[in-house]
């Protein structure tokens, strides 16, 4: 009915856990120091900042769209109120 290597793969068939950094798992804070790979960190600054320059490039060119709008309205509507004046003449 078992297998020839005994409960859970333990050929004696021991079932105690394995051992645990029990500093490590009760202190957090200890593990934070992560070595970070330069080239990815390097990467992922340089996709944010190449996004914050697109970001603000879109809200230029909405503020200038926004901008011509407005005059090309403007002008249209001298337009209008001068030809209603000759008409009215």
């Amino acid at each position: 009915m078992a297998s020839p290597e005994g409960i859970g793969g333990n050929p004696d068939g021991n079932l105690t856990f394995p051992a645990v950094n029990a500093d490590g798992e009760l202190n957090p804070r200890k593990a934070q120091d992560f070595p970070v790979d330069p080239i990815s960190s390097n990467v992922a600054t340089s996709k944010a900042i190449k996004d914050e320059v697109e970001a603000k490039e879109k809200k230029d060119a909405v503020k200038s769209a926004l901008i011509v709008s407005g005059v090309l309205v403007a002008v249209i509507a001298a337009i209008f109120a001068v030809s209603r004046k000759w008409k009215e003449t």
